[in-house]
């Protein structure tokens, strides 16, 4: 029972290790030289400004609407209407 114990102690341990890395043919087991190969790597990538490929202008894509009348109010009969229908379609409901 002892030896079952002893591994299950052991691979918890083993689970929070990094491997070694691998790197210009170059392998780092330390873990101070797998940390600055991995800083340096991921510092390389996010230094580089992003070049975008494609680009969509969604003016051409979207219809040309009139929204002009969207800010004007609205009368008190259309209001009323309105409030009339919605309790039409709840009693309905």
């Amino acid at each position: 029972m002892r030896p079952f114990f002893h591994l299950q102690a052991c691979h918890k341990s083993r689970k929070k290790a990094i491997p070694p890395i691998m790197h210009d043919g170059i392998r780092f087991s330390v873990n101070q030289a797998k940390s600055e190969v991995i800083y340096n790597y991921f510092n390389e990538i996010l230094r580089k400004p992003f070049q975008r490929q494609h680009s969509i202008v969604l003016t051409d894509l979207l219809p040309q609407l009139d929204l002009s009348g969207l800010d004007a109010c609205f009368s008190e009969q259309e209001v009323w209407e309105t409030v009339r229908n919605c309790l039409v379609i709840e009693r309905q409901g």
